[in-house]
């Protein structure tokens, strides 16, 4: 007998679409960002460029907030999924995540509310801190430092102008692949200037720095030198997106422990259990949909096949919701365990 439960899988599906960097022409402020040359920007996905690195990662073509790729976009504070017109530590510019004045104490976690040795978070919570999350949806967030590094030393890194402003042209080292990525040198917003302007090319990570939590690492370029740096996270710094998909599998656990799945069984060799999904064998997997962008969210059900001898206990992960919702932020494995009902249940 096969031991088979059912998945019930609901996608909360956001539909992405990948455009060109464009704007509509917009007369009055709102709600979108400002962009460099003071004119409104309205956000929204931009095409992927596929540099052929290792870990498959697509780049953005634009900054967020950017109309172009030369454009400079916005400039963000870490932690901050809006610009503003000031970048400081307290007064106009006070900085979400500080508290009081800025000190290097380290029993006050330097000042910092979130993001410190207390919490012990060292990357930026996608789904409320990340603001290329935030702005562009489904499948986009910052990149780490590790993925920024990949694009440092997997590309070559050539300084030129594009229409008429400066930055790197980044292109893959395989000489069959002719992408490339323009990062224009936006330089810093330090309260309401912006420095090193045309000289710099400084891009957030969504890492924090290992020693200083005061600081999250950045992409510091000048024009002959491609390196890592730290920066104070109050600061204004562009964001280029990348754009990640993560795999999705549902499985049966045939853990025999607890009499986990025993006497659950499918009828015929496959049963098609919503949209996409299937059952082969004694393993529950997505079928042709099985690939679904970073932050996706799904409700998922196990119900055992005899709901009068067996109940769910619990899933791989510990939880013991069910239904539950799950929320792709990396490739996952998920399965279900099942008890039998006591006797005089």
């Amino acid at each position: 007998m096969k031991n088979i439960f059912s998945f019930v899988l609901f996608g909360a599906m956001v539909l992405v679409s990948f455009t060109a960097c464009n704007q509509d022409n917009l007369d009055e402020p709102s709600n979108d960002f400002n962009n460099n040359n003071g004119g409104i920007v309205q956000i929204g996905p931009q095409d992927t460029v596929n540099l052929g690195l290792p870990s498959g990662v697509l780049w953005a073509t634009c900054n967020v907030g950017a109309t172009s790729p030369e454009d400079y976009g916005a400039y963000f504070a870490w932690g901050e999924t809006k610009p503003k017109d000031n970048y400081s530590w307290i007064n106009e510019g006070e900085y979400k995540w500080g508290v009081g004045y800025f000190n290097w104490d380290e029993k006050s976690n330097f000042g910092m509310t979130k993001y410190n040795e207390a919490d012990g978070k060292t990357i930026l919570e996608a789904i409320e801190d990340d603001a290329a999350h935030v702005n562009w949806g489904l499948g986009w967030r910052m990149p780490t430092k590790a993925e920024i590094d990949e694009l440092r030393t997997h590309c070559i890194w050539t300084w030129t102008v594009l229409n008429g402003i400066n930055g790197y042209i980044v292109s893959s080292k395989d000489s069959t692949n002719t992408n490339t990525i323009f990062l224009p040198a936006s330089g810093v917003r330090i309260d309401s200037e912006i420095e090193d302007e045309g000289l710099y090319v400084i891009y957030w990570s969504s890492s924090l720095h290992k020693e200083a939590p005061a600081r999250a690492y950045c992409l510091y370029h000048s024009t002959d030198n491609y390196d890592w740096n730290s920066g104070y996270r109050y600061r204004g710094r562009s964001i280029r997106p990348i754009y990640i998909e993560h795999t999705l599998k549902l499985e049966v656990d045939t853990t025999y422990g607890n009499v986990i799945g025993k006497g659950i069984s499918v009828i015929g060799d496959t049963l098609l259990i919503g949209k996409g999904i299937s059952v082969t064998d004694d393993t529950l997997v997505l079928k042709d949909a099985g690939i679904y962008p970073f932050g996706q969210s799904f409700i998922i059900t196990a119900t055992p096949k005899d709901t009068t001898r067996y109940l769910f206990d619990t899933w791989s992960d510990g939880s013991i919701d069910n239904p539950r919702t799950i929320r792709l932020e990396s490739d996952s494995t998920i399965s279900a365990k099942f008890k039998a009902k006591a006797t005089n249940e």
